[in-house]
């Protein structure tokens, strides 16, 4: 599926507007980064220009699968997000080196280099940034035992307490 669109397909005047579903194993960092995955993600953009800039606003919803990093079990993670990029001309190497500091207004700007945008890059690069940093399958998974190593999800383990461990702060505990 390919999903760029033409710079001079985005009117000055008039708002261009894109949707639909791309598979989600089109997405090859995501597919990296997370592993295997099925189903689509949905997308609705409104892309407008001035001149040279590109001003694309958006929401991206899908779910996607995930190891959780407590208990290692696979789970499905929904994502939706809304989000605003304003894309420039790419400038020279030059010219970045002379504006070191940035912004947080700078943070949503990106560059196009071609004559084209790819949105399948800017929607991947959104539901990466929409992947928790801490996955969890949900709030009261208890991961694996710290002894044997059992999944205290599935059963609670037959492991005696740690209380004969000698642990800094077992001082505390008299």
């Amino acid at each position: 599926m390919e999903l760029c669109v033409h710079i001079q397909d985005i009117s000055d005047h008039k708002p261009s507007h894109y949707n639909g579903d791309v598979p989600l194993t089109k997405m090859e960092e995501l597919v990296s980064l997370a592993g295997e995955q099925t189903g689509c993600t949905n997308f609705d953009l409104m892309l407008s220009r001035s001149e040279e800039i590109i001003f694309l606003k958006g929401i991206v919803r899908g779910s996607i699968n995930l190891d959780c990093d407590r208990c290692l079990e696979k789970f499905e993670h929904t994502l939706e997000e809304e989000f605003s990029l304003t894309l420039s001309p790419a400038i020279s190497q030059q010219s970045l080196m002379k504006d070191l500091v940035l912004s947080s207004d700078d943070l949503e700007v990106g560059f196009y280099q071609e004559e084209s945008i790819d949105l399948l890059q800017v929607l991947e690069e959104q539901l990466l940034l929409g992947i928790p940093i801490k996955r969890i399958c949900s709030e009261t998974c208890k991961g694996f035992c710290s002894q044997c190593g059992f999944n205290l999800n599935l059963h609670a383990c037959i492991c005696p307490p740690p209380d004969n461990l000698d642990h800094p702060f077992s001082v505390l505990r008299k």
